[in-house]
């Protein structure tokens, strides 16, 4: 039998890129700082038909390191998940891990995420990320999962519905890529809110699942506003607004039988964030009034529910359900 020569890398990075020249190389430089070894990493880049000069720079990333690839879509399709799956099938490590584009991880990131799952297991290990907006540092807090030690440990989701309310980050985390595989768990394409259906997804067909209440990522929050780094998918357009619903949605029908006879609430607080989405877009008030309309069905599944809504969210949902589409955008 012959040895094979092939580098065994102990995790697959994907990284869609999109416009990103600005903030590539912190990325990267976080990845080739970890002490895990970058030499034990497999970067792969897909570009979604970037305009500025990040083609040319991941390509210069896959010329100096045999560790990276680089993989040039020529159209943009709009959102994170037709690059990431494509990412997920040239990866070849037995685990695998996503990064955006503007964002760094701590520079621990790999090694306890990769030490903990190989060490429990795991079909997904998380970590906690510290978000970084106008230069100043939060770190996200879920005080309700009462976590102690720092490890929530479990086997199925059903142990601890509200996993499903953090946020749906797929970048805190670490997946046995075999377990994606064998249960057919990809990205959605087409649509935004990609990652909370992926990681609703995953959750459900997981057998064992830990959370760390560990940062291991800096998500920083920028204004591409003025700037060409700007998705196409952060456009708040009326298609934009509508494909949002379809994916909450296809979510709803993914969880809800997960909880039994109540409502997966979680799936309102998007929903609040959609309205602010729409209420904050330069749509007119035709336009919003119909896409209020298109949201009632999803509004609706959520008339009877009180628990755990402040004032705000109770105000907005009881104007939305009674068609009070002027007073609720005025306030």
């Amino acid at each position: 039998m012959i040895a094979s020569n092939k580098k065994e890398y102990f995790i697959s990075i994907v990284i869609p890129t999109f416009n990103v020249e600005k903030t590539i190389e912190n990325a990267f430089n976080s990845i080739f700082k970890q002490t895990i070894g970058f030499e034990n990493l497999e970067i792969i880049f897909v570009d979604d038909g970037s305009k500025d000069e990040t083609r040319n720079k991941i390509l210069e990333y896959s010329k100096n390191f045999e560790n990276v690839k680089s993989i040039i879509l020529s159209n943009n399709s709009g959102f994170p998940g037709k690059p990431r799956n494509i990412g997920m099938k040239h990866s070849t490590a037995k685990y695998i891990m996503f990064l955006d584009a503007d964002d760094e991880y701590f520079l621990d990131a790999c090694e306890i995420l990769y030490n903990k799952i190989k060490l429990e297991k795991c079909n997904i290990i998380s970590g906690n990320f510290l978000q970084i907006k106008n230069n100043k540092e939060h770190l996200k807090k879920w005080d309700f999962l009462n976590i102690e030690n720092r490890e929530l440990k479990i086997g199925t989701i059903s142990e601890k519905l509200e996993l499903f309310y953090i946020a749906p980050s797929v970048w805190t985390k670490i997946y046995d890529k075999e377990f994606l595989l064998k249960n057919n768990i990809y990205f959605i394409e087409d649509l935004p809110a990609e990652d909370l259906i992926f990681v609703s997804e995953a959750l459900i067909n997981a057998k064992s699942i830990i959370f760390l209440d560990k940062p291991v990522l800096y998500y920083i929050e920028r204004d591409y506003s003025t700037n060409s780094q700007k998705a196409i998918s952060d456009d708040n357009t009326k298609e934009q607004l509508s494909n949002y619903l379809k994916a909450y949605e296809i979510t709803y029908n993914l969880v809800k039988d997960y909880f039994f006879n109540e409502e997966p609430i979680f799936i309102f607080y998007h929903l609040i964030y959609w309205f602010k989405l729409l209420n904050n877009s330069d749509l007119n008030l035709k336009t919003k009034f119909e896409l209020l309309n298109e949201s009632l069905p999803l509004f609706e599944r959520f008339k009877d529910v009180e628990k755990n809504m402040n004032t705000t969210d109770k105000k907005i949902k009881e104007c939305i359900l009674n068609k009070r589409f002027e007073e609720v955008l005025e306030n």
